[in-house]
């Protein structure tokens, strides 16, 4: 587990470049996350529930 402590230090750089892919997905997908929030949300939940049942 202590070998993965090293592997954090690279991810700080790759952490940086996620961001900026966050903000070009926002830009383009602008409209498409409010609907597209609104329809993942209700089926999470039926999912839930769904994994419950089983």
């Amino acid at each position: 587990m202590e070998i993965e402590a090293p592997t954090a230090t690279p991810t700080i750089p790759n952490a940086e470049e996620t961001p900026t892919t966050i903000e070009m997905t926002l830009d383009q997908s602008e409209p498409v996350p409010r609907p597209d929030s609104t329809e993942p949300h209700p089926p999470i939940r039926h999912n839930d529930g769904i994994l419950s049942k089983q």
